[in-house]
């Protein structure tokens, strides 16, 4: 297996282009500091342990590498997550769905995972029992491919600056109309 990135695969081409205007554009803002910048692996949820997590680090690291060939980012502002499997993704997205048996799907995917080790998460047996495996295959080829992703996230603060800029341009607080009477105004 490998993972790589194709732009032209499923609108790629544009999150690419938005991921690096943006990163460059919270850098350039004065008025923002840059906390920590998450490059985050993600897979569906029918691999075996140690394979989700392979697969979900080559994920990261392949989008980490595009975007710090365009970004500059320092390396301490950098964190690594791996091995998320969205799970509440997949139950938004059967709860939106006309998915038969969407009820029994549904009860499994709120389940605990019984699993041990580095087998498969329960749940997957469970719904590939549900009809003889029908639903599973729907669910399988219609909500998986949207699972199987890297992201990046990052995490802000509005700068010291951002404030005293608040600050210098606040007028006047005023209290709710209905305790105006009791209450005097307040300046910041």
């Amino acid at each position: 297996a490998k993972a790589y990135l194709e732009r032209g695969y499923m609108g790629n081409a544009e999150v690419l282009d938005h991921i690096v205007d943006w990163a460059d554009a919270i850098q350039k803002d004065t008025m923002v500091n840059i906390l920590s910048v998450e490059f985050c692996g993600a897979v569906s949820p029918e691999g075996s342990v140690p394979f989700n997590h392979w697969l979900s680090v080559a994920r990261l690291n392949t989008l980490e590498k595009y975007v710090r060939k365009r970004v500059d980012i320092p390396e301490e502002l950098i964190v690594r997550s791996d091995h998320y499997i969205a799970w509440d993704e997949l139950k938004q997205m059967v709860m939106e769905s006309d998915l038969p048996n969407k009820d029994a799907v549904m009860e499994v995917l709120n389940s605990e995972n019984t699993s041990v080790g580095d087998n498969l998460d329960s749940r997957i047996a469970a719904l590939k029992a549900l009809d003889g495996g029908k639903t599973w295959r729907i669910i399988f080829n219609r909500y998986f491919i949207h699972m199987r992703n890297a992201y990046m996230v990052i995490v802000t603060e509005k700068s010291e600056k951002f404030w005293e800029s608040r600050r210098r341009n606040m007028v006047a607080v005023l209290p709710p109309i209905s305790t105006l009477a009791e209450a005097p105004v307040k300046l910041l």
